[in-house]
């Protein structure tokens, strides 16, 4: 991550600490700073814990000032959070139920896809705004593709980008995916800083 004329980067140092590291873009040595317990950068200036174990983010942390905030979930849920929003895959004992964003803090949690979606990127919210969720068809164990939606938190709308996609990625406010197969693999990309 790049912010305040700064290369970041989080490192595990332990079985309970992680280093978060940086280094001025002008060059320069690398600083560290050592976290308690296992933390992710996220947007800048936090982090979120629960990247390796079962409930996700149940905490995130400022790395400029004295602050937390605490992520409160319900039952079985898996919760990934950015400082915007946090994406809730609810379980039961069958499986997934359905995704749910929420605001850290709780609030404005609403449904956003069903059982059959699922969150083929790591980013969470993307610009604040897009959610990028997948969903299996009939045919995807055969043919391992699915299809690729951006649901728009601000109006609540979700679009469909495609039916068929072999794999999906983000960085930055753009989307791009892969549509056909290895002999003809074509690729797309969607810039959602133009939405």
């Amino acid at each position: 991550m790049l912010a305040e004329g700064r290369a970041w980067w989080a490192a595990a140092a332990g079985p309970d600490v992680t280093e978060i590291r940086s280094v001025p873009l002008a060059g320069g040595k690398v600083t560290v700073r050592r976290e308690k317990g296992t933390w992710a950068l996220t947007a800048w200036p936090w982090l979120t814990d629960g990247g390796g174990d079962q409930t996700g983010t149940s905490v995130m942390r400022s790395l400029t000032g004295n602050l937390e905030q605490r992520v409160e979930t319900t039952g079985m849920e898996l919760t990934s959070c950015s400082p915007a929003w946090c994406r809730v895959m609810v379980l039961t004992g069958d499986g997934l139920a359905r995704i749910d964003a929420m605001h850290p803090d709780g609030t404005a949690r609403r449904r956003i896809a069903g059982p059959a979606a699922g969150a083929p990127i790591t980013d969470v919210a993307m610009l604040d705004r897009f959610e990028i969720l997948s969903e299996a068809t009939a045919s995807s164990d055969l043919t391992g593709t699915e299809g690729l939606l951006v649901h728009d938190l601000s109006t609540g709308r979700t679009v469909d980008v495609t039916a068929a996609t072999s794999g999906a990625f983000a960085r930055n406010g753009v989307l791009w995916w892969a549509t056909g197969d290895e002999d003809a693999m074509v690729w797309h990309t969607l810039d959602l800083r133009t939405v």
